[in-house]
């Protein structure tokens, strides 16, 4: 697994922590998000090292990944995310995602 996938993860389980929420209950919601962020981020990985990038699927996947971010806590890195979206036609922003999402 990825060290960002990681850090998302550990960050999430102390902001759910923080509701009351029982372990178990914690550890399905990290395990879900877990899956998604895998998911997400082979999909964008994906779509940025393909000789054409379809910036309309990008943005789509950055939306989602952006949605994940937000419902875990990890707001700073949504943030980042969305910054990248908003100039996706950017070779800057396209370098940015991948350091983000260490692809």
């Amino acid at each position: 697994m990825k060290n960002i996938i990681k850090n998302i993860l550990l960050e999430s389980e102390n902001n759910l922590k923080a509701f009351d929420l029982d372990q178990e209950d914690i550890l399905y919601l990290l395990e879900k998000s877990k899956n998604d962020l895998e998911i997400l981020i082979e999909d964008i990985e994906n779509i940025i090292n393909s000789s054409e990038i379809d910036t309309q699927i990008l943005d789509e996947k950055l939306h989602a990944l952006k949605g994940i971010l937000l419902q875990v806590g990890s707001i700073s890195l949504a943030k980042e995310i969305n910054m990248c979206r908003s100039n996706i036609f950017n070779s800057d922003s396209i370098k940015k995602l991948k350091e983000l999402l260490e692809i």
